[in-house]
């Protein structure tokens, strides 16, 4: 017996034991479990002698602790030691069962370190051949490895007193030599050494990868799994000369590689932290979880991944002493990283047979204690022949559903990589279960729309439907038939064939909201031809790289908007003199085919050029005639036109209530943004449906006159995430039975929306669901290298179906990695470049970017295009540009810049970006800084970018144009500064006032923009080269044209 006396200190894994349990001393996170399955008769007696005897030579176990008034922790000798209690079930019915429940409501029982006992061991009684033996016991005084110990010693004992002999002296050093052991390492140069590399190891350490399943829906995982049986892995580890474990812990790092895509891996990976005699022979808490740091790369074989991990794990080997929490504290004390791993593999290399006398045995583990995320356990004997798994969750970051996935999934996984011959990319590997089939894509209802019409056939019917029925209204009460619309717009049809105008060309529209405007995009389309809005409040320089990349030879403008697009190569029509002198005319012989092209609507490039997507008749005939089927507009519906007609959420304002006979309202030329004149247009014109990016109905919520809209039905989100808090808020305003609320997702490269959700008070608690599929498209989440991903996993969202794009314009190489042909018989796929989950309910959750792609005010921003703007300024060496969330919870775009020299003033700086870019691009804020902030791999620390200082005044306005002073008047309102503030002063309108939250800037910002023309780079082409040529990106069956 090895008895102390007095106190002792803590060493260090008790100490952290120690500090963790006193966070929440009523819980029992630290309790452990495991249990001994006996077959045959037990003798009770010598077992409760045997425990006895154990527990005698074991003081890690005979324990209890205080603490100084100061806080030290102690640990006194245990004065009441606990013998064998015994439970008889053998009565119960299904006693098995009775006594794993009774073992489970044991480890949730929390103990009292002060008062003790710490430990606790139950002869379970099932059948009178058949009993548990159940050892409870704290973290703080016991680890797996020391549990290994114990049994295997008390088997000695019950062994040696039922073959009537004396045992052998047991290895077992006292608790003091221990603690001396510990504190001798740490004073000795081994610490030291230790601590150096696992510093040097930390400094750029990835993030953890997690399999967490938190935000999904469903009832929690159980913390208790049932063990999957495993063999095959000790062939692969003689084959390649390493111990089992390293082929599991191999496989786990490729499996998480595979779902979570991430190629730099840390793994948790416990280890004994006994590297002497005394230590290896001693029950006792010595363990310890390290970081085991890997890299797995979808081109590499198993054999290649294997050799990579057994070296690293003999590092972390090496330095096992070193306290794993020590080297998480460090990391937050530095901001290095290396927090603490996701998943932990814990590999016991235990042989689980025990024999007790003549019985044959087996032990189990319940519990190993607190699981931050996901614990992987794989037990074995030394030979690996046979291995058990068993997944162990934190119920609070998994969902039943997921694990059951993983936990197939893996074992199957690992039987492939197992099997697979050696050279065998591990990127490669079949990797879906059968039932991962079913749910490995999400699909909308299948409907027959009759896409073989082009999109204003279907206005052309309703038009003759109800020929005298308003079908769009102006804000000054002007207003049009279904008649007059159609009757005007064919004649400008016909007036653009005469012009040369065929099917597959485009046209531009450069026209502020107006019945011009409505009139000149369907004669546009019933020409034949595809229009692409040209913005009058956009740089003349950008709306010249959308003429040239469009072919646009002709544009359907206004007087005094004309002569801001003249050029050699250029038509302008000016539809206010136009319309009214063009004759009647009927329909024309020829239609677009459902393959031709719509509209053309340009989006930002990360190139520094926006490229032109281009959407087919077939594509947003589909996505229309599916929101009728789903919202149902009819006769009495007033849809409002608020959007700028450059997004695409315009293209659904525009033509869904002139495909379903209800009538399209205009709002005024920049009331969109203005919250108050939404408000107002919607009460006195009586709109029943009305769209809103997230941050634009966030403002309109906080408006007073907003409140009270006894019209509105259905208001539509799109255009970025929408925000819980946002939701909240609608359903505070009106109440689950008010206006419903939809949350819509989409690209311009997918004919608008894909996904549809109408959003419930509950929403508001959690991540909001972008929701299930449109009809007649799918939707896929794929990795890296293409292939499917299950549902509950993260990936790239992928679209296909009928409104995927033709592609982007003339833009051959981006339209080829953009549009892709998908894995199997998926067809042909839109790479979103939007981070999702697919769930097994048919339900879609948005969870962000794969890349630094923006969405602020609804508009889609590469961070690039801004970038390479503001590097063309000869004083700007490098630029970053990012968008922070704001104190009000709105998005700013922030650019952070080194100059050459001295920075160049605010002003100076928006005022170039305006000349190149539109308004919604301009960033809010401008940051100068010395150095880009750089990670110790040299990549550039984002988390380190200062934040602005919001506080500081912003410059005077300029003054708007008489057109929008009537929207913009209301003071400047910059938020409160945040944390990690630079001095910087708000630059841009959009950022400074509250009714520009859709990011466009006053006409009079564009008009101030050089007087260049925008073809004049078309007017320097050799006079024998085309300036137009219809290059579609999947259509290529029109021949180019010279001449003007």
């Amino acid at each position: 017996m090895n008895a102390f006396t007095g106190r002792l200190p803590l060493s260090a894994a008790q100490h952290e034991v120690w500090v963790a349990h006193q966070l929440d001393p009523g819980r029992a996170a630290h309790n452990c479990a495991g249990y001994v399955d006996i077959r045959g008769t037990i003798d009770e007696p010598h077992l409760a002698e045997a425990v006895r005897t154990a527990v005698d030579e074991a003081d890690a176990l005979r324990v209890r602790f205080t603490a100084d008034p100061d806080g030290r922790p102690w640990q006194l000798p245990l004065e009441d030691v606990p013998g064998l209690r015994v439970h008889d079930l053998s009565g119960t019915p299904d006693a098995r069962a009775a006594a794993e429940r009774w073992m489970r409501e044991d480890l949730a029982t929390a103990v009292d370190l002060s008062e003790g006992p710490l430990f606790a061991h139950t002869l379970l009684k099932v059948a009178p051949d058949h009993h548990l033996l159940h050892l409870r016991y704290h973290h703080i005084v016991l680890d797996g490895y020391g549990q290994a110990l114990h049994w295997r010693r008390l088997a000695e004992l019950y062994t040696a007193r039922t073959e009537g002999r004396t045992a052998k002296p047991g290895n077992a050093v006292g608790l003091a030599e221990l603690l001396a052991e510990d504190d001798a390492y740490r004073a000795s140069e081994q610490y030291r050494e230790d601590r150096a590399h696992w510093y040097a190891d930390l400094a750029d350490q990835p993030d953890p990868a997690s399999l967490a399943s938190a935000d999904q829906p469903g009832p929690a995982a159980s913390r208790f799994q049932p063990p999957a049986r495993i063999t095959g892995v000790d062939a692969v580890a003689g084959r390649h000369q390493v111990h089992w474990s390293v082929v599991v812990l191999a496989a786990t790092a490729a499996y998480l590689h595979r779902l979570t895509q991430q190629q730099d891996l840390v793994l948790g990976l416990p280890v004994r932290a006994r590297t002497t005699r005394a230590a290896l022979t001693t029950p006792a808490m010595l363990a310890n979880v390290l970081p085991l740091r890997v890299t797995v790369r979808p081109e590499q074989d198993f054999p290649t991944v294997l050799r990579h991990v057994a070296e690293r794990a003999a590092e972390v080997l090496a330095h096992q002493r070193f306290r794993g929490e020590e080297l998480r504290r460090e990391a937050r004390r530095t901001g290095a990283g290396g927090l603490a791993p996701a998943v932990v593999v814990n590999v016991v290399s235990f042989d689980g047979r025990l024999r007790l006398g003549e019985l044959a045995c087996s032990v189990h583990q319940l519990s190993s204690g607190p699981v931050a995320d996901l614990g992987l356990e794989f037990f074995g004997g030394a030979d690996g022949a046979e291995l058990s798994l068993t997944f162990e969750p934190n119920p609070a970051r998994h969902r039943a559903a997921a694990l059951a996935g993983h936990r197939a999934r893996f074992a199957r996984f690992l039987n492939t990589l197992l099997a697979a011959p050696d050279h065998t990319p591990v990127g490669v590997l079949d990797l879906l279960t059968p039932a991962d089939e079913a749910t490995a894509r999400i699909a909308g209802p299948v409907r027959d729309y009759r896409l073989e019409r082009p999109l204003p056939a279907w206005i052309a019917d309703q038009a003759a439907r109800t020929p005298d029925a308003t079908a769009v209204e102006a804000p000054d009460g002007s207003s049009l038939t279904y008649r007059q619309l159609l009757d005007r717009a064919h004649a400008l049809a016909h007036h653009l064939r005469g012009r040369g105008i065929r099917p597959g060309d485009v046209v531009g529209i450069h026209e502020e909201r107006s019945l011009d405007l409505v009139v000149g995009l369907l004669g546009i389309l019933l020409a034949g031809a595809a229009y692409t809005p040209l913005d009058p409040e956009q740089p003349l320089a950008r709306l010249a790289l959308q003429i040239e990349d469009a072919d646009v030879r002709v544009v359907l403008t206004r007087t005094d908007l004309a002569a801001r697009l003249s050029g050699s190569c250029l038509e302008t029509l000016p539809l206010d003199t136009l319309l009214p002198a063009l004759p009647s005319a009927g329909p024309l012989p020829d239609a677009p085919g459902p393959d031709d092209p719509a509209y053309v609507i340009f989006t930002s490039g990360s190139t520094g050029r926006p490229k032109g997507v281009a959407v087919p008749h077939r594509g947003i005939v589909n996505r229309l005639l599916w929101m009728q089927d789903e919202y149902r507009l009819g006769a009495d519906d007033k849809v409002l036109q608020k959007t700028p007609f450059t997004f695409d959420v315009s293209v659904w304002e525009f033509f869904w209530p002139l495909m379903t006979g209800a009538t399209l309202h205009l709002i005024a030329p920049g009331a969109h943004r203005d919250p108050r004149a939404i408000a107002d247009a919607v009460r006195r014109h009586s709109v029943t449906t009305a769209h809103f990016v997230p941050s634009m109905l966030d403002l309109f919520l906080a408006e007073p006159t907003a409140a009270e809209l006894p019209t509105l039905r259905r208001v539509l989100c799109s255009g970025e995430a929408l925000r819980p808090e946002t939701v909240g808020r609608w359903f505070e305003q009106h109440g689950a039975d008010g206006p419903e609320l939809h949350n819509l997702y989409g690209p311009t490269e997918a004919s608008v929306d894909v996904t549809h959700w109408q959003c419930r008070p509950e929403d508001a608690t959690g991540p909001v669901p972008i929701g299930r599929a449109v009809a007649n498209t799918t939707l896929y989440v794929l990795d890296r290298a293409g292939r499917r991903l299950p549902a509950g996993v993260p990936g790239e969202l992928c679209i296909g179906g009928v409104q995927v794009a033709l592609g982007y314009l003339n833009r051959p190489e981006l339209t080829a990695a953009a549009f892709i042909p998908g894995p199997g018989d998926t067809g042909r796929l839109y790479r979103t470049g939007d981070l999702a989950v697919l769930g097994a309910d048919g339900i879609v959750r948005y969870l962000g970017r794969l890349d630094h792609q923006l969405k602020v005010h609804g508009f889609r921003i590469e961070p690039g295009e801004i970038e390479s703007a503001l590097l063309a300024h000869p004083r700007i060496d490098r630029a970053v540009v990012t968008a922070p969330r704001a104190a009000d919870g709105q998005l700013r775009l922030v650019a952070h810049l080194v100059a050459t020299g001295p920075a160049p003033e605010h002003g100076e700086l928006a005022a170039f970006l305006r000349e190149r870019l539109p308004a919604h691009m301009v960033p809010a804020h401008f940051v100068p800084l010395p150095e880009l902030p750089l990670l110790p791999n040299g990549k550039l620390d984002r988390n380190a970018l200062p934040l602005p200082d919001t506080t500081a005044p912003p410059p005077a306005p300029r003054p708007p144009s008489p057109r929008r002073s009537a929207c913009c008047t209301a003071p400047g309102r910059p938020s409160s500064a945040p944390t990690r503030s630079a001095s910087t002063t708000p630059s841009s309108p959009s950022a400074a006032t509250p009714c520009t939250p859709s990011g466009s800037a006053p006409r009079s910002n564009a008009t101030a923009a050089p007087s260049t023309s925008p073809t004049c780079s078309r007017a320097r082409r050799s006079a024998n080269s085309p300036c137009w040529s219809a290059r579609w990106p999947t259509v290529g069956r029109r021949a180019s044209r010279s001449g003007c």
